[in-house]
């Protein structure tokens, strides 16, 4: 799942950095803290 998030993390960002990052952002720590 971790490998995956990174995936989807760095594409989100590249189709829209404006909104994406944010929202992505925060997804990937919502789910990186309870994954570890």
């Amino acid at each position: 799942m971790q490998l995956v998030l990174l995936c989807t993390i760095q594409s989100a960002p590249r189709m829209t950095a404006k909104g994406a990052d944010s929202t992505t952002a925060t997804f990937s720590i919502s789910t990186f803290v309870p994954d570890q």
